[in-house]
């Protein structure tokens, strides 16, 4: 499972979204700074450190195959149980008693992160997990031991050939992107998570649906056309669909080589406003552009942090929406 070995900038909502425009620079910023810091030290020597590299020198750069920088919805939701915050903690407590017998409340062991093949975020497993812990499938049978599975969960993210080593009553396990439970009884579920819900799809191996609720009055229930249980969450989406609209903004001025990218690429008027302001200082210092424009964004929208090593390489940029409700 091995130790944590890279970074995770945060951003965590603070405020409520009030304008299209300066939100999307709110958000679109960090975005780029992330992609910034997510380049390989080589390159940054040759380039002359950070404060000298351009928004075009990011955008050729970008291109040679930088490590795109992940969002992480995943981490807010393990974040909030990790805390155990009064809005998610007893919810998904609650849920996994009522639907999968799981009674001492809980516990999120973060996997999804591991999906790039390459690292781990936090290693949340090894004090978690021992020789005894089994994962719940709903099936019938002796449920199977979580550990041993561990090195072919891992290598399923990647490899499809390792899927075919899991029995059938797990298939799909691989999947998940947080392992939900108790380390006191050492029993474990998969849970997927999603900011859509129409975007679920089940398989034998995940019992948990977890996704921003769309109405107050959404409440925990169980899918008979996935047969995963739906657990609706207290989380700002309209927060989480802003920061797409920036991150996938963003990205597609990089890959424009720092121009305004075509109105199929980004259709809406204010990323596309955001993407010509870039543009004009596409010959600037990316740190330059960021501190410039900051007071155009929308004030209080987000607070910046950080997760992982304390050195400044970042392999992903996570929002963390407000929980609401």
């Amino acid at each position: 499972m091995g130790e944590t070995i890279v970074t995770l900038q945060t951003e965590q909502q603070i405020g409520g979204i009030t304008d299209a425009l300066r939100t999307t620079i709110a958000l679109g910023l960090p975005v780029l700074k992330g992609f910034l810091f997510a380049l390989k030290g080589d390159r940054i020597e040759r380039l002359g450190g950070y404060e000298k590299i351009t928004l075009y020198d990011l955008s050729r750069e970008y291109l040679e195959g930088t490590r795109d920088c992940g969002i992480c919805f995943e981490y807010a939701v393990h974040d909030a149980l990790s805390s155990r915050h009064l809005k998610i903690y007893p919810l998904v407590s609650t849920v996994i008693e009522d639907f999968c017998g799981l009674r001492s409340g809980a516990q999120s062991i973060l996997f999804g992160a591991e999906k790039s093949g390459k690292w781990s975020l936090i290693n949340t497993a090894q004090d978690l997990i021992n020789e005894d812990s089994r994962v719940l499938s709903g099936g019938i049978g002796q449920p199977p031991k979580l550990l041993r599975l561990w090195n072919t969960l891992t290598r399923a993210l990647n490899v499809e050939a390792a899927r075919e080593e899991l029995p059938p009553s797990i298939n799909g396990l691989w999947k998940s992107d947080l392992f939900l439970g108790s380390p006191v009884d050492q029993r474990w579920v998969g849970a997927t998570l999603k900011i859509n819900k129409e975007q679920f799809v089940g398989s034998p191996g995940l019992r948990i649906g977890l996704y921003p609720a769309l109405r107050h009055t959404d409440r925990p229930f169980l899918d008979a056309s996935t047969n995963l249980v739906m657990c609706p969450l207290p989380y700002d989406g309209g927060f989480m669909e802003a920061f797409y609209a920036s991150f996938f903004a963003v990205k597609a001025f990089l890959q424009s080589d720092a121009k305004t990218p075509s109105p199929v690429a980004v259709p809406y008027a204010h990323d596309r406003y955001f993407c010509q302001q870039l543009e004009a200082r596409r010959g600037h210092s990316v740190l330059e552009v960021i501190r410039v424009m900051h007071p155009m964004g929308q004030p209080g929208l987000v607070a910046e942090g950080a997760v992982g090593t304390a050195d400044r390489e970042v392999s992903a940029v996570a929002p963390l929406p407000a929980i609401i409700g």
